[in-house]
């Protein structure tokens, strides 16, 4: 199959550097743009978000998908980890009162655009060796509520869980496969 890649970003409005990763891209031949925004302090300055994390997800992934639409994309890849699977799911089941998660692949009806997770079977200490072996640019999350959130918090737990049970996250990630299996949730 041929194809064609670009890197974009939402750049919520925190001032974080791109530079290394624009960098990388030009050395791979790769497009790569950046977009401000001030998503981040409207969210939290001007609305206050007790609980922000979801409204600046829900609006960075709406200005990421706009950005793919502008340049003819018909496929946004995301990075989530299995990590960033298990803990949403747990997330939902805990403070929501529902089993729900991101599919690996949804297709967005209003965009046309489909949304792929690659990762999404590979832990988050994978990924991280392997950018590190890599020597992969990382961009420190410039978010003033990074390792404050109810995200942070399940990481913690399942972290816990994992040192007393180390196979709780392949149990978990049996859960999420067999929801998957069954299009659960939509």
């Amino acid at each position: 199959m041929k194809f064609e890649i670009v890197g974009l970003t939402s750049d919520a409005g925190w001032g974080a550097d791109y530079g290394a990763v624009d960098v990388f891209c030009r050395r791979l031949g790769v497009d790569y743009a950046v977009k401000a925004s001030n998503i981040g302090p409207v969210v939290f300055e001007d609305r206050h978000e007790k609980s922000p994390c979801a409204l600046c997800a829900h609006l960075r992934r709406g200005a990421v998908n706009a950005m793919a639409r502008e340049r003819g994309c018909n496929k946004v890849a995301l990075a989530h980890h299995l990590d960033d699977a298990i803990e949403t799911l747990l997330m939902s089941m805990l403070y929501e009162g529902r089993i729900h998660c991101f599919l690996p692949k949804t297709h967005l009806d209003k965009s046309g655009l489909f949304v792929i997770r690659p990762l999404v079977y590979v832990e988050e200490r994978v990924v991280e060796r392997v950018a590190l072996d890599l020597e992969l640019p990382v961009v420190k999350n410039p978010c003033p509520a990074a390792g404050h959130t109810k995200r942070h918090y399940v990481k913690q737990v399942v972290s816990e869980l994992s040192a007393e049970t180390p196979s709780i996250r392949s149990r978990l990630k049996a859960c999420l496969k067999s929801l998957w299996r069954k299009g659960v949730p939509v």
